[in-house]
Formats: C-alpha cells, structure tokens, sequence
C-alpha cells in the first residue's frame, strides 16, 4: 500500500489514535500494521543511516521483562495480542490470575496439601501497556490487536470504550478491578492502537457503532504492483527470461481470480470484501520452477477452496463465472478430481 507510511501522520492530525486496517484475505493487512510502526521509527531515526525493516522490528517489541522491569532505552515499543471468539475483559484488561503459594518457607513442594492458593487482580495486556505507556510519556507505543472483529470488542474493551476517545492521566475510568490498591485506569495519547480485520470473516461480529466511531478504517485491498514488485526483487530488478514469464503467468492468473470473483459475487455482498489477496501469489523460493510449483500448491491449497468456501456460504454464483472454467465450476460445486484441471485454466 503507497500511502502506509502516512496513516500515523494522519491519526495524529485527525486526532484519533485507533485505526482498522480492514481487506479480505491474504493483503497483508499485520504486515501493513508493522510498517506503520517501522515508519514512526525511521522517522524518529532519520540521523541513522541505516533504515530498520520489518525484519528488525523485533528490537521494538515488548516483553514480559519490560512490564516488570520497565527499562525502556528506545523511542518506540511494540506489542501484538489476537482476539478470538471466547477472548474476554479479562483477558484484555484486567482480571484474576490464579497461583500456588508454597506454605514451606525453603521453597516449593509439590504437595498440594502443603500449599495454598492466591488470587490477585491483574493487569491483562492493555491494562499493561497503558500503564507502561503513562510511565514513559516522552515514548511512543503501539499495539497491534489481529483480527479484531473475531472478539466481541465492545465487551473485550469494556467501559475502555470511553477512554479511548477521552485520553489522558485527567481521564481516568474507574474499572470493577483493583490493581495495586486503585480501581481507576486510563489510556495515554501516546499510545496508538493498530487493528486488522479480515472483512471475509462473516463468521463473527461485525463492529458496532460506538466502537466504529473511535477508529479510522483503511481499506488494504488485493494490488498487482506488489507481485511484481516481490518479483523485480529477486534478481536485482533484472528478471531473466524465466521469471519474467513466469511473473506474467501469475499475474494473470491473480487478474483472473480477481475477474471470476467480480462477476460471480451475490448482489447483498461487496466485491471488494470478497476478493483473494495479493500474498497469495508471492514469490518466496530460489529459483522460477521452484516457485512455480508453490504458487500451484498455494492455488490448490488455500486459494481455490477458499473460493469452493465462498460457494457453499453462498456468496459467489458459480453460474456467474462464465464457461472458460468449466473445471473450476465442477471443483466449486464439490468435484475434487478436476481440481489439478481447474488450476491449469486460470495459471498459464
């Protein structure tokens, strides 16, 4: 996506610090989140005159010996948490942690009838960074939550909702947790909240309005630049011969998807919802035969049966995808022996 490295830019003059990066599978959408993060750090590191990447973002992430220890050397920090459909307040921002207290003073023995049990209220992983966060108020942190329509987010974040528009250490919002002795908790304004969404995923809750509200959303969108540009980057933007065709194949076939979801889509879905990303069709070996092979096996495994899913949930109209695909229309309604033929309509 072009205009990534903007979008922290533009949270902060719009003035909400929660954006959705939303698009159907396979568009890089928690890639996209971790380039938002590389790109506050290169501009807060524009002396050094080497960039940081997605690969050394690593360095940035925080850990369970930051939480504790709170020794933060650098200007940016990083944290991700995936929601899922029984993830709770509880598991977000605070909640009761359970633990074995030994009554033998020497150490702990593994008699049960020797030990007891100690509940504590706690700070989950929001609760965590919040506090981090209003320590180090010359810092910036993010937090990346993927997939965050799987949860119910307006249970999982609570009476948070409010403090998400309403910031700062004069904001506090009581909680039904004490943690050290207070109740009260807030979200720091320097800390930006980064979700993705698969917008495919119809097997969840969809985001409510008081939630929508708070966030920006920005559409990450299945884009052929980006398989090209994979491709150019394998032998120094000099494709020989076989990787430039073979480049052009997967192009095509990745055009030919896009067109077949285009036309056979339900008239109560969006296209653009619905459509197979561009990952999909990535290269990622060696050399071109190598890759040839893994992006059939991509199309066998992930690609088309996502599509064959897409006809069973109705969706998609097979009898909408013209008659050049016979044998993928024959796959799509439950025929596996054709598949090896539906493959070799649309990648050649």
């Amino acid at each position: 996506m072009d205009n990534i490295e903007n979008i922290f830019k533009d949270m902060d003059k719009i003035g909400v610090k929660q954006v959705i990066l939303q698009g159907p599978p396979g568009t890089s959408k928690t890639h996209g989140a971790k380039e938002i993060i590389v790109s506050v750090l290169n501009d807060k590191n524009k002396d050094n005159t080497k960039d940081i990447t997605i690969e050394s973002l690593r360095k940035y992430k925080l850990t369970e010996k930051h939480y504790t220890d709170n020794e933060l050397k650098e200007d940016v920090y990083w944290d991700i948490v995936q929601f899922h459909p029984s993830y709770s307040y509880e598991d977000f921002v605070r909640g009761i942690s359970v633990s074995t207290i030994p009554n033998d003073e020497k150490g702990v023995n593994y008699n049960t009838n020797s030990s007891s049990i100690k509940y504590d209220t706690v700070n989950k992983i929001f609760g965590q960074i919040c506090e981090l966060a209003g320590k180090y108020d010359g810092k910036t942190f993010f937090l990346i939550i993927d997939e965050i329509n799987r949860a119910d987010v307006a249970t999982v974040f609570g009476e948070l909702i409010y403090a998400l528009e309403y910031r700062g250490v004069s904001n506090k919002i009581a909680t039904p947790y004490y943690v050290k002795g207070e109740c009260d908790i807030y979200v720091p304004n320097n800390l930006y909240i980064i979700g993705t969404m698969n917008t495919a995923d119809k097997s969840v809750g969809t985001i409510d309005m008081a939630i929508r509200r708070r966030f920006l959303f920005v559409d990450m969108l299945p884009d052929e630049k980006v398989i090209e540009e994979s491709f150019c980057k394998l032998d120094n933007n000099a494709l020989d011969n076989k990787w430039k065709d073979l480049a052009e194949k997967t192009k095509g076939c990745f055009n030919r998807i896009k067109e077949i979801v285009s036309n056979s889509i339900r008239g109560n879905y969006k296209k653009k919802d619905f459509m197979i990303g561009h990952t999909y069709f990535l290269p990622n070996k060696e050399d071109a035969e190598a890759n040839e092979v893994c992006i059939r096996l991509k199309l066998k495994y992930q690609v088309l049966p996502i599509l064959r899913e897409y006809t069973e949930d109705r969706i998609i109209e097979v009898g909408n995808i013209g008659s050049d695909y016979k044998n993928l229309i024959d796959y799509l309604r439950g025929e596996d022996n054709v598949l090896e033929d539906a493959i070799d309509e649309i990648f050649y």
